[in-house]
C-alpha cells in the first residue's frame, strides 16, 4: 500500500523553508566567526580578512567586536 503522504499548506511550507534558511545562516554565521578567529591567531589582519569576505576592514572588525573576541 502507498503511504500516505502529507501536504502542507503552502504558508506553512515556506515558513518551514525560512526556518529553515535561519537555522543555515546561524551555522554559517558561527563557522564564518570561528574562520575570523583562526586567522586572526594565525596572523592575519582584519584588512587581507575582509579582502578575502569582500567586506570592509570595518565590518570584520564589527563581526569581531559583536562575537565578544578580541
Amino acid at each position: 500500500m502507498d503511504q500516505p503522504t502529507t501536504v502542507l499548506d503552502p504558508r506553512e511550507a515556506v515558513l518551514s523553508e525560512l526556518d529553515q534558511l535561519r537555522q543555515r545562516q546561524a551555522a554559517d554565521r558561527a563557522a564564518r566567526l570561528d574562520t575570523i578567529r583562526h586567522a586572526r591567531a594565525l596572523g592575519l589582519t582584519n584588512q587581507s580578512i575582509g579582502d578575502a569576505l569582500g567586506v570592509t576592514e570595518v565590518a570584520v572588525r564589527n563581526m569581531i567586536k559583536r562575537a565578544g573576541t578580541a
